[in-house]
């Protein structure tokens, strides 16, 4: 990933170096006369490009960070679940474990891949709605139970809400990700501030032709950086399994 980033500010600095160099090679026009204009405009250009740009890259971080924490809360609310389902009695309480162990699973293995693509899982919604009926039996069937069961009854069930309440979250934050229209803007925008003033030949010279390329490879970088980050789950830099996974080793290690 990070290669990718580092040939994509290279190759960016590197054509706006060249273009600026056949600029000055070509003498397209001669622009003299129109330094405060083409400064001016390149200027207001710039301060559009990264002020987006900035807006662009906190909103987007932010949303991969409540990405994260949704899918800890959830995963976190799949252990409590399955510790809360140790105290019913052995046959129930294999019932709710497979369920809950299947649940998770199909997260990991069936959604997550989804999720890459911004879409998820039915199966996973499946499997989550026969869970929440077998722990909704539970609870109706608590009547002759003792006060252990209908404690651990009680838990599951409030674990369960937060697991719906986290999932809700997490497949709204598959499809969140900054506006087309705004990243387009954002390119745009840094691709005219470096073209303009190459089309009307201002001005000339070798640090002239360096720095607009260090100019075009900053931009080209960000929005890199923007692309990466712009959808929780679909992107380079993007939310990981990391929670369910640990919540299934969990599992592995309770012990009745």
């Amino acid at each position: 990933m990070w290669l990718s980033g580092i040939l994509a500010t290279a190759g960016t600095g590197s054509a706006v170096a060249g273009m600026a160099w056949v600029s000055r090679r070509l003498r397209w026009v001669d622009g003299a006369d129109l330094i405060p204009t083409v400064g001016a405009v390149t200027s207001a250009l710039i301060f559009f490009f990264f002020g987006t740009l900035a807006f662009l890259i906190v909103s987007t971080t932010q949303c991969v960070s409540a990405a994260e924490q949704a899918t800890a809360q959830e995963a976190g609310a799949l252990r409590d679940a399955y510790l809360s389902a140790t105290w019913l009695p052995a046959d129930q309480a294999r019932t709710v474990e497979a369920a809950l162990t299947g649940y998770t699973r199909t997260v990991v293995d069936v959604e997550w891949p989804l999720m890459e693509r911004n879409q998820v899982s039915p199966q996973a919604w499946t499997e989550l709605d026969a869970l929440r009926f077998e722990s909704g039996v539970l609870i109706g069937a608590d009547a002759a139970s003792d006060a252990r069961t209908k404690q651990a009854t009680a838990d599951i069930h409030k674990a369960l809400d937060a697991v719906y309440q986290q999932r809700r979250v997490r497949v709204a934050d598959v499809r969140a990700g900054a506006p087309t229209m705004i990243v387009a803007g954002v390119i745009g925008a840094g691709a005219v501030s470096v073209l303009f003033p190459l089309l009307v030949g201002w001005p000339r010279g070798r640090r002239y032709v360096a720095a607009l390329g260090v100019l075009g490879a900053v931009m080209g970088f960000g929005v890199w950086l923007v692309l990466q980050i712009n959808h929780p789950f679909g992107s380079g830099i993007r939310v990981a399994p990391t929670a369910f996974n640990d919540a299934l080793a969990r599992f592995a290690s309770i012990e009745h």
